[in-house]
């Protein structure tokens, strides 16, 4: 998926890293930028006021010119995907996140949405409207209740991606996620 700078591009873009983070792996990293996207994009890094007001909001929208749509997206998917299989900290964010995902338009995750990221997002197991409302053991409980299955559901959808049957294109002007399936129909 993503690697090198494009890498530090994404996780900006995913607010993974501060623009702070973000400024200093620009100025650290500088051969590596010029190398990756050319001089243009490195000297509009370079010269990028990153302590204006609204700055993050100007380099995301720098950032989202330099770099595919469809690669950030498919990167951002596989990631929470990820996280899941490898159940990651962030596992539980995650499984809510498919929920999330399925409802903003990415039909073909309506099975692990439904059945594990709204079981998440509204926890009526311990009688909680919401995810928020339950303790760290509840929500600790809960998240473990969801394997293998949360697990296998994940893993099916990463080889749908891997392997060409379903291609991500990212929100459309409507702000609903787009897609192509090429799955073939049983």
């Amino acid at each position: 998926m993503a690697d090198g700078w494009t890498k530090n591009i994404f996780l900006f873009l995913n607010h993974e890293i501060s623009i702070e983070d973000f400024e200093k792996r620009v100025y650290r990293d500088t051969e590596k930028i010029a190398s990756a996207f050319g001089e243009d994009v490195l000297l509009s890094l370079v010269e990028f006021n990153y302590k204006c007001s609204g700055a993050a909001y100007d380099l995301e929208k720098l950032l989202k010119s330099t770099v595919s749509v469809e690669e950030y997206e498919s990167w951002r998917v596989m990631r929470c995907l990820s996280n899941i299989i490898e159940g990651d900290p962030k596992a539980s964010e995650s499984i809510v996140m498919t929920y999330d995902f399925y409802c903003g338009g990415y039909a073909f995750m309506r099975d692990i949405g439904l059945a594990y990221g709204l079981c998440l997002q509204v926890p009526t197991v311990f009688n909680k409207d919401s995810w928020a409302d339950l303790s760290w053991d509840e929500k600790s409980s809960l998240t473990e209740m969801m394997y293998p299955g949360v697990k296998e559901e994940a893993q099916k959808i990463i080889n749908w991606l891997t392997d060409g049957s379903i291609t991500l294109h990212g929100k459309t002007d409507d702000g609903q996620y787009c897609y192509e399936d090429h799955r073939k129909r049983k």
